[in-house]
């Protein structure tokens, strides 16, 4: 096996888990207000006497929306994220079988099948004795 092969596989599997955490991190940090002293702190519920009366009606008013709140689509994101990882998903995939078809010299599936057999019966012959042993004869003892 060439060297470049894992070595380009890990980076590969390794930016597919750190790209995503890191796009998160980043969304976080922008919707979190960084300094928690400026956030409005959360209402007060059942403690002490109610300063509303009974009969007044209780009214709730939409929170204001900012900019980015009123533009959200939630569909066109979702195309958006798709479009972006199919072309990674596939990118990778291609890439793992050329690089594991180069790693074996193998041209085409029966090839590859013809060398993988060959290398589980060479490197681990007591695997494919369990995997490919004689089918066991069953004698009923009738007395």
């Amino acid at each position: 096996v060439q060297k470049w092969v894992p070595v380009t596989l890990l980076a590969f599997s390794s930016a597919a888990l750190v790209v995503p955490m890191v796009i998160l991190r980043r969304y976080r940090r922008s919707v979190i207000p960084h300094n928690f002293q400026e956030a409005a702190p959360p209402p007060r519920r059942g403690q002490g006497p109610s300063t509303l009366l009974a009969s007044s009606p209780i009214r709730s008013r939409p929170a204001p929306q900012t900019n980015d709140e009123q533009f959200f689509n939630g569909p066109l994101y979702t195309l958006k994220a798709l479009s972006i990882a199919t072309p990674l998903v596939t990118l990778g995939a291609t890439a793992s079988i050329w690089g594991i078809m180069t790693a074996l010299n193998a041209r085409d599936t029966h090839d590859f099948a013809e060398r993988l057999c060959h290398a589980m019966l060479t490197k681990l012959p007591i695997l494919s004795h369990r995997i490919y042993r004689p089918a066991e004869t069953r004698q009923d003892d009738v007395n």
